[in-house]
């Protein structure tokens, strides 16, 4: 390369560092313009949000979110424990919310980690993240800082869609409760109890694994498995953990049918469906994980995929009728 052509290329390359270093100083001089412009508004306007959120007061939302037409999903949905509610407010406090910066990844509520870039992060557009981890994206408006409340518009379509699923499952496990055995299965050593469908038979099974295998002629199956967490988790966080688990299983042709929560009153719990297996017996599983303070319960019910239809209610019937014994 002649001195000619070296010198053009770095003096192009300096050019461009310069300039990429120019347009990312300007960015950063406008959010700390901004910062001092809007006297900590984003901030006020975020932690008025978190509060409707859990509170479930579309009222409040409204004052401090871009208009929507489907506010009303806001004001759907299970209830928040009152303590669950002021551990989001406390974490949610303007002083300990901060301000997402350019290149720094985020996750919004229901979507998978993404890196913020000058699209979401701008003159006029922020994000901000409450100490437990609750990223809020905001925009400028005429009318001052609001929250882009459409993520979590979708968020909670998708949980009142598996609300409705939940609620029609319960319905038809309901109908079948008369096809479980009448006899509880009680197991003194793991400290539970259930009641398994009629005409399935306890299969031997490892009890270093620490379950109990229970399976009918078909081939259909229940297992129980019982483990304690580090710390106590809620169910749908372990769901979670399990359903990225299961992308590196192995598992031939996997696939994750749905997901959502057990309609129980004591304990947290949530459900996942799959399918996995070669075409010609490929098999559907039903996943539900129980936990009650330290203690989580995991009950898989499979079947062969042209039958699990059919098995599917009484699945989900032997599930709502496991209980965790006390001592433990």
């Amino acid at each position: 390369m002649s001195i000619s052509v070296r010198q053009s290329l770095s003096c192009f390359l300096m050019i461009t560092f310069i300039a990429c270093v120019s347009a990312n100083s300007a960015l950063v001089r406008s959010q700390e313009r901004n910062r001092k412009d809007d006297d900590g508004e984003p901030e006020q306007v975020a932690a008025e949000f978190v509060i409707g959120y859990f509170e479930h007061d579309v009222a409040r939302i409204q004052r401090v979110i871009v208009p929507s037409k489907d506010i009303d999903i806001f004001g759907k949905g299970p209830k928040v424990a009152p303590e669950q509610v002021q551990q989001w407010k406390d974490a949610a406090r303007p002083e300990r919310i901060r301000r997402v910066q350019l290149g720094e990844q985020f996750r919004l509520v229901g979507e998978g980690p993404v890196v913020a870039t000058d699209k979401v992060i701008n003159a006029n557009a922020l994000l901000v993240r409450t100490a437990n981890g609750m990223s809020i994206p905001l925009v400028r408006t005429a009318n001052g800082w609001k929250v882009d409340a459409s993520p979590f518009i979708r968020s909670a379509k998708a949980a009142e869609e598996r609300r409705n699923t939940d609620r029609a499952a319960a319905e038809a496990a309901d109908k079948v409760l008369g096809k479980l055995d009448s006899q509880r299965y009680v197991d003194q050593s793991l400290h539970f109890s259930i009641q398994f469908p009629q005409g399935f038979e306890k299969i031997p099974w490892d009890r270093k694994e620490a379950a109990v295998l229970y399976r009918d002629a078909s081939g259909a199956n229940i297992n129980i498995r019982l483990v304690r967490p580090p710390k106590p988790v809620p169910a749908g966080l372990i769901m979670a953990m399990s359903r990225e688990g299961l992308k590196k299983s192995g598992l031939i042709n996997l696939k994750e049918l749905g997901f959502g929560e057990l309609l129980r009153a004591q304990e947290s719990c949530a459900w996942l469906l799959m399918a996995h297996g070669p075409s010609e017996k490929r098999m559907r599983a039903m996943s539900y994980i129980l936990v009650r303070g330290g203690d989580a319960a995991f009950i898989t019910a499979t079947a062969n995929e042209n039958i699990f239809d059919g098995y599917r209610p009484l699945f989900d019937a032997c599930a709502r009728t496991f209980h965790f014994e006390l001592p433990r």
